[in-house]
């Protein structure tokens, strides 16, 4: 089916690939509809746009970032693997203090270096998080066009790292411009699809919404040249509001771009997908997920994706996925070897709902999880978090391993083999 698809395409699909940051599984509108809801609750964030997606496409109910934060999930992206191989398995910090230092090695082989094998122009408009330093800048890792910042975030209105170290880029230039961050990475990626054509492009989206700092078009500064953290934040009675309209911002922007996609020459020829890159922090919506980013319990990795495009049926899926598994998808949809990759291709054979039974792994400083099928085994340092089904306790409430010793004991060896393969030759 996938090779007739591709026969009627007049070129590999374009892609656009919107990333949101620190996004739950209840922060669309779109997840609290449908029986079996993970997000039963009223909606807070209406994301009307966003919904579009899903409206003309499939979207996952069983989808997990690599990572409980943000620079390892990125990683993960990147190269298709788990990002313990690639040392990028922690936050790349922004103190000077820390491993600001670090990056993701220009040895790897990216997304963006298959794609351009395939004649894809690529662009990443927005937040890298995979070095701060010129030599792991997006333009050395197989990206055409990058505009945007390195750091895990910065200040909305001025642009500002935690440390007070300006951080826009143009390319390999800082170059600052004025302009609320959320509008800027949409006015870039449209200008992207615009000036691309038929393609084929990949234009990577990478907002900051809903991350801190908390600012809405309409807040002042957070941050100033030089200065260490924050300067100005909501009240407390405030925060409610202004993060309604930072998710506003972004969703109007991803209106925005699906109506450049809708307008550009190969518009049914367009994939598009929406995903998060870790769980939502208190300030956000889990549903009845257990637990926020940061963690390996679901919440702070089983958030939304959504996908529409030539081939993509219109539902609903729980088939089990991965962020590293949009690295092999794309290259199977542009007709490119992916290489050795940890994920699998979500539409191997045109079947984007099969779900082969897998094992995966996350890894959080000292926290770890394992899932083979539905059983998950959960474990914070020395201590056992315990084992559960998530066919029947999505929000890990029942611990099964007392009962079941035999199965808490396999996942923990499955797990301690993985761990010493990714990690090997570090």
């Amino acid at each position: 089916m996938l090779a007739a698809l591709t026969l009627l395409l007049s070129a590999p699909p374009n892609v656009v690939l919107i990333m949101a940051d620190d996004l739950g599984i209840g922060d669309l509108s779109c997840y609290h509809a449908g029986e079996g809801s993970l997000a039963p609750g009223p909606v807070r964030f209406p994301t009307p746009n966003i919904d579009r997606i899903a409206a003309a496409g499939l979207r996952f109910t069983d989808y997990h970032s690599n990572g409980a934060v943000c620079s390892p999930t990125r990683a993960a992206l990147m190269t298709g693997r788990y990002q313990q191989r690639t040392g990028v398995d922690s936050v790349i910090n922004a103190d000077f203090k820390k491993n600001r230092h670090t990056g993701l090695s220009t040895d790897e082989t990216t997304i963006a270096d298959k794609l351009r094998e395939a004649g894809y122009t690529t662009g990443v408009f927005g937040k890298w998080h995979l070095g701060y330093g010129v030599q792991f800048n997006p333009t050395r890792n197989g990206f055409d066009r990058f505009r945007g910042y390195v750091s895990g975030n910065v200040c909305y209105q001025l642009h500002y790292d935690r440390m007070g170290v300006p951080d826009w880029w143009d390319g390999e230039e800082l170059r600052m411009a004025p302009g609320y961050t959320t509008d800027l990475i949409t006015d870039y990626a449209v200008e992207f699809i615009a000036a691309a054509g038929e393609g084929p492009y990949f234009a990577y989206v990478a907002h900051e919404c809903p991350h801190d700092p908390m600012q809405d078009r309409t807040s002042p500064p957070a941050r100033r040249a030089g200065h260490v953290g924050n300067v100005w934040g909501p009240k407390k009675g405030e925060v409610e509001e202004v993060r309604v309209g930072m998710m506003t911002a972004m969703d109007e922007g991803v209106g925005r771009v699906l109506d450049a996609v809708a307008a550009s020459p190969r518009a049914d020829e367009t994939l598009v997908i929406f995903c998060s890159d870790n769980g939502a922090t208190r300030l956000g919506d889990s549903g009845v997920l257990r637990g926020n980013k940061g963690s390996v319990w679901e919440g702070g990795h089983r958030v939304p994706l959504l996908v529409r495009g030539p081939g993509v049926p219109a539902g609903v899926t729980d088939r089990l996925a991965m962020t590293m598994d949009l690295f092999p998808t794309l290259c199977g949809l542009a007709g490119v070897d992916p290489g050795e990759v940890d994920g699998i291709d979500l539409a191997a054979g045109g079947d984007w709902t099969a779900d082969p039974e897998r094992t995966v792994h996350w890894q959080h400083g000292a926290s770890s999880a394992v899932r083979r099928g539905d059983l998950k085994l959960v474990r914070n340092g020395k201590k056992l978090g315990g084992l559960y089904d998530l066919a029947t306790d999505v929000g890990e409430k029942d611990d099964l391993s007392q009962t079941r010793a035999d199965v808490a004991a396999e996942l923990s060896r499955l797990h301690a083999e993985w761990l010493a393969d990714v990690t090997s030759g570090r």
